[in-house]
């Protein structure tokens, strides 16, 4: 078991998030620069533990989250995320955000979060971001990371992510905005997401989850599409 971790929060105002108290934390990193890319290669370069955390300053950490990741940490772990439980839409909605806490290794085409995580230090330490990266990434560190041969997990963290339905599809329009401008898609690639998000995705919600979680999941793949279609024209 690791003993401490440095915490890394981005923060637009420097907000912290809820539950810090309940983390080990040898050193805290409070990077407030832009854009986003940037600002999380430069609490990076700050780190010295073996392992740190970047956790998001809208996050509510529960006292057995570190706990639920370090029991997971392996010489293959490159980096171990919390799958987070929503709160703030509803007796019914939160309750089905819990339906996919389960651990799992991460393929390379599965965006890695990094709203609660852990992270080898060895593994990301040299991660440059794209330029104006303002999104996204989180996909470009996982990449980084798998590419040195270390595995991604997901695991039932305890995070809470506190969220309104009009911030949910603020975010989901934000995203994909910038999905043409930073992925760069084809126009084939492109089509196949905008289907994907109004047809599949509702398909696989519905039959693996249910109706209230297809429901939760179609509000943001709405607004997402509205945020691509934004941007492309």
């Amino acid at each position: 078991m690791i003993d401490t971790i440095d915490v890394c929060i981005v923060s637009r105002d420097g907000s912290l998030p809820k539950g810090l108290e309940f983390i080990p934390i040898g050193k805290l990193i409070i990077e407030t620069s832009k854009p986003l890319g940037v600002a999380r290669q430069k609490a990076i370069q700050q780190v010295t533990s073996q392992w740190f955390a970047f956790i998001d300053d809208d996050m509510e950490i529960q006292p057995f989250w570190f706990k639920n990741l370090a029991n997971h940490i392996d010489e293959k772990t490159g980096g171990i995320w919390g799958i987070i439980q929503y709160r703030g839409l509803g007796k019914y909605f939160d309750e089905s955000t819990d339906v996919r806490q389960r651990y799992r290794i991460l393929g390379p085409k599965e965006r890695f979060n990094t709203n609660n995580t852990l992270f080898r230090t060895e593994a990301v330490k040299d991660w440059s971001p794209s330029k104006d990266l303002t999104c996204y990434e989180d996909l470009e560190i996982g990449l980084h990371i798998m590419s040195k041969g270390y595995q991604l997990k997901a695991v039932p963290g305890g995070a809470i992510h506190w969220r309104s339905w009009y911030k949910m599809a603020k975010n989901a329009v934000w995203g994909g905005r910038t999905y043409r401008r930073i992925l760069k898609p084809s126009p084939l690639r492109y089509m196949g997401e905008y289907f994907k998000r109004l047809i599949w995705n509702r398909i696989t919600a519905l039959f693996r989850y249910g109706i209230i979680f297809m429901i939760l999941s179609g509000w943001r793949d709405i607004f997402f599409v509205f945020g691509m279609l934004t941007e492309w024209v």
